[in-house]
């Protein structure tokens, strides 16, 4: 490695103390950002908190990020907080000799939009971003869970759901102020476990928690309504564990990203 590459190495790992960085065209959305207004709490109650957390097996920076969603997952340390994870396993450190075997395109694609709006203008792992509005290194601690501290007292919109048989239904009220949104299903598993046979991390056996299988669309919201009902199928694969799997509905505005409602279903 030359000097000129070397020092731009050292000053990146500085900047993003994380393993890999993508430039990204920053967002030329010129819409005004809805500001979120607090809203007082009645004793007891949790708002629930969407942590998504972009990772890679092939990052040595990520275990430790891994290991701080599991704890956010089952330990929920956070005061007034519901914390609702999601692993988005990012392919951009795949190579033909070896691949995350959870990684998709569409998760860093995700994440490059993500970039976009929250003016980092990269994309790097590991990365958490809380509520599509607070990014942190994902294996950061304190930055985590101030993230999700600071979004405890914003109003989320209420949401039921029920299954049956292959179908899910979903019932979202007292939706907050907001602009044209989409909501989402994810279908995450808990209890994976890999032997990692490449990439920086080969050779170790590294688990996880709420590795994002499948991530799609079931309805809209324009902007101001305040309810909407849906029905979706189930997505399935006979590769996933069904008692491992847990569905996440998540409401996010189109043009800022953030997180406007979201709940956890445990079948």
């Amino acid at each position: 490695m030359n000097i000129f590459f070397a020092v731009i190495a050292f000053v990146a790992a500085v900047v993003f103390p994380a393993c890999s960085m993508q430039s990204v065209q920053g967002s030329n959305n010129s819409e005004v950002m809805t500001v979120d207004q607090p809203v007082d709490k009645e004793k007891g109650a949790k708002t629930p908190v969407l942590v998504e957390l972009f990772t890679s097996e092939g990052c040595s920076s990520c275990p430790p990020a891994d290991s701080l969603l599991i704890e956010l997952d089952r330990e929920q340390p956070v005061a007034g907080a519901e914390i609702i994870t999601l692993g988005f396993h990012v392919d951009y450190w795949d190579s033909r000799q070896w691949r995350d075997r959870f990684s998709s395109a569409a998760f860093t694609l995700r994440q490059q939009e993500y970039a976009g709006h929250l003016k980092s203008g990269s994309t790097y792992t590991p990365e958490a971003v809380i509520d599509g509005t607070v990014e942190a290194v994902g294996s950061n601690d304190g930055a985590v869970k101030n993230g999700i501290s600071s979004r405890i007292s914003v109003p989320k919109a209420a949401i039921s759901s029920e299954i049956a048989g292959d179908k899910i239904t979903v019932d979202i009220s007292d939706i907050p102020a907001k602009k044209a949104s989409t909501v989402y299903l994810a279908v995450a598993e808990n209890g994976l476990n890999s032997s990692v046979s490449g990439g920086e991390n080969g050779g170790q056996r590294l688990s996880h928690v709420s590795v994002v299988r499948d991530l799609r669309s079931v309805g809209k919201i324009d902007a101001g309504q305040t309810n909407g009902k849906f029905e979706a199928a189930l997505p399935k694969n006979s590769g996933w564990k069904t008692e491992n799997l847990r569905y996440v509905i998540f409401v996010q505005e189109n043009s800022t990203l953030r997180i406007i409602g979201v709940k956890k279903i445990t079948p």
